[in-house]
């Protein structure tokens, strides 16, 4: 066990390499003690913010002026960039917005007809062992 730094006249512990290090007083917060100043707003809610920004715009795929947010735009161009140019990545991230995304399905079969408790103590440690050696985690004799 290490032996406890005590600290000097004024608080501080010698730190690793010369250094002073002054310990942390009980109940009192981490090292970001004033934490984030208030009124600061996250990053996601500036961003959602901007999005929802109205503005004139000529609408891509009508060719009409309308009032659109940011956000609106955005997706429009999409969708006109996945017709216009068969961007099928625009296509795919349309497709998983709306729907949401497809989800895989693996289909699985079991291709043995052994019916396990019809089988003796003797064929089922056999039937274990052998399926061990297969994935190398136990030895195999075909003496058993």
């Amino acid at each position: 066990m290490k032996p406890k730094h005590i600290p000097d006249e004024n608080g501080f512990i010698p730190g690793r390499r010369g250094g002073k290090l002054k310990p942390q007083q009980k109940g009192t917060p981490g090292h970001n003690p004033k934490g984030r100043p208030k009124g600061i707003q996250n990053r996601d809610t500036v961003v959602r913010n901007l999005m929802s920004i109205e503005m004139e715009w000529k609408n891509p795929i009508t060719n009409e002026n309308e009032r659109l947010t940011i956000q609106e735009m955005m997706v429009l161009k999409q969708i006109k960039k996945s017709i216009d140019e068969s961007d099928t990545q625009s296509y795919k991230l349309l497709n998983d917005d709306a729907f949401g995304k497809l989800k895989e399905s693996i289909e699985q079969t079991n291709n043995h007809n052994h019916n396990h408790e019809k089988l003796s103590s003797d064929e089922r440690r056999f039937l274990i062992n052998k399926l061990k050696n297969e994935l190398g985690i136990g030895t195999y004799s075909e003496n058993k």
